[in-house]
């Protein structure tokens, strides 16, 4: 009889051995994930209470130390991780003014001691690593030297704005007061008038822009506008019923927790800007429209507002500015993300007195949201028109005022709660997620003198900080418009921000116009 063959070889002791192996290795594997899944749950609640342990320290010490003269946890955040987060006002006067009197004038106004609020001009802000950043005497003796600079010789617009881009990259001196003011006695602006020009320097954890310009209206003459002014904050947001109210919180919780991360492009750098790296700044005062102008273009256009027409010419100029980058350069997102910082306080307590509403050191009013720009390439060919009808949709947002808020907690948190030992890896993780940071400062709108000179020019300017590489302020001022931008120096040319501030951005302005006008 024939013999069975079998269908199938019985397997070599090699390849058993393999599939011992392999067996073996999914066991461990499998074993692994298990140890480390429960090392985790082991470990998590751990870290977590060594976490919340840490963030009490600042608590605590408050409560020990109750009696210091604590900073507010927004101006807490700034003093502890932005060294070079120095807000600097410039002032251009309308005609000459001697360095001495100017230094005379400003010292009867903050440094006398007439407002007892103004004594902090004459304290640091001391940064312990485990606790709570407070008011305190200085570690070295007040230097005039070191807080009043005086520059003599002839300065140039440009030669201004090249002197302000390497001031913004040294870092004051933190066991003094943190300010200087510097006074360019012979200064000659774009239009060629020979006047003077005052900049003050000061830490953006000592003001944010509402208490800045309360610090600033102190010093002017007059102080107060003819009428009553009305409230920049006033929108045409619809009013939420509790549940809309409800939804909207939780969107804007959603929206702030989970911000996505901005890919670096060509307003926003891949490396860390450290605090003294290369910097760059323009400002321009747009010449082809007034604040009533702007009114007027945006109630002609859907009812948008100022601060819409303002956003929308922005977006425009950053977009024409891409697009002339040359081959190879990083492009733009089409839709980068901004911080815009708001006041949380009414406009009208600016020029409030300071026995009706006290003065506070700080950043208690300050808010911020975020907002995305139509500034990509997929709007390449958009109109102005079309540009401001899309920034108008995205700022009529309801939840945008409780984002807000809902940030300023969230900054005072991780400024004040987390001890600067453990929270600057978490801000440079949470804080540099977007392309840039703006804000939209309305100055007195009627003619002034500060410390004793009449003022032609009121701008002011932040420098850009880790990876945020662009931050833009418009300033209003007077019934007129001051755009400054400071921008990572690594990214841009002297000549190409120049050319944004003026000549792209009063394109934008200018073409806004023409809509408005065939529309009406």
């Amino acid at each position: 009889a024939a013999r069975a063959v079998p269908l199938v070889s019985a397997p070599s002791s090699s390849e058993l051995q393999r599939a011992h192996l392999r067996i073996a290795n999914g066991c461990l594997s499998v074993l692994a994930d298990f140890v480390i899944a429960a090392l985790f749950l082991l470990a998590a609640p751990l870290v977590l209470l060594l976490f919340v342990l840490a963030c009490a320290v600042p608590a605590a010490s408050r409560l020990l130390h109750f009696r210091r003269d604590y900073v507010d946890g927004n101006a807490a955040a700034f003093i502890n991780h932005h060294h070079e987060a120095v807000i600097h006002s410039l002032i251009i006067y309308k005609e000459r003014v001697a360095t001495e009197a100017f230094f005379e004038s400003f010292r009867e106004v903050y440094l006398s001691g007439r407002v007892p609020a103004f004594n902090k001009f004459m304290q640091r802000m001391v940064r312990p690593r485990w606790s709570w950043p407070y008011w305190d005497e200085p570690a070295v003796p007040f230097s005039p030297e070191y807080h009043f600079r005086r520059v003599a010789e002839p300065v140039s617009q440009s030669e201004l704005q090249t002197r302000v881009s390497q001031l913004q990259q040294e870092l004051l001196d933190l066991d003094r007061p943190p300010w200087q003011v510097w006074h360019f006695e012979n200064f000659v602006d774009a239009d060629g008038v020979h006047c003077s020009a005052s900049l003050l320097r000061l830490h953006h954890a000592c003001a944010d822009g509402f208490t800045g310009m309360r610090i600033l209206m102190q010093g002017a003459s007059p102080n107060k506008p003819p009428a009553e002014p009305a409230d920049a904050r006033r929108d045409r947001r619809r009013r939420l019923g509790c549940l809309a109210m409800v939804r909207a919180s939780l969107s804007a919780l959603r929206k702030v927790v989970f911000l996505p991360q901005d890919r670096p492009s060509a307003l926003k750098a891949k490396a860390m800007l450290r605090p003294d790296g290369p910097r760059v700044v323009a400002w321009s005062r747009l010449s082809g429209a007034t604040v009533a102008d702007l009114k007027h273009i945006g109630q002609r256009l859907g009812g948008a507002t100022i601060n819409d027409v303002l956003l929308a010419a922005l977006s425009g100029a950053l977009r024409d500015h891409a697009l002339h980058l040359p081959p190879g350069a990083p492009g733009l997102p089409d839709d980068p993300t901004a911080v815009m910082w708001v006041s949380l306080a009414p406009l009208k307590h600016v020029y409030a007195d300071l026995s009706e509403v006290p003065f506070e050191w700080g950043n208690k009013t300050l808010g911020g949201l975020y907002l995305t720009l139509p500034v990509g390439p997929r709007r390449a060919g958009a109109s102005a028109a079309e540009t401001l009808a899309e920034v108008k949709e995205r700022t009529s947002d309801p939840a945008l005022m409780l984002e807000a808020v809902l940030v300023h907690h969230m900054i005072a948190f991780l400024g004040g709660y987390v001890p600067r030992a453990l929270g600057g890896r978490l801000w440079e993780v949470l804080g540099n997620k977007v392309s840039f940071s703006m804000s939209n400062v309305p100055g007195p709108q009627f003619q002034l003198d500060w410390c004793g000179t009449p003022v032609r020019d009121m701008l002011f300017l932040v420098p850009p900080t880790g990876t945020i590489s662009l931050f833009v302020t418009i300033a209003t001022w007077n019934g007129e418009v001051s755009v400054a931008i400071g921008m990572d120096g690594a990214l841009i040319s002297p000549d190409a921000l120049r050319a944004i501030t003026s000549e792209r951005f009063e394109n934008q302005i200018a073409e806004l116009a023409r809509n408005s006008a065939e529309a009406s």
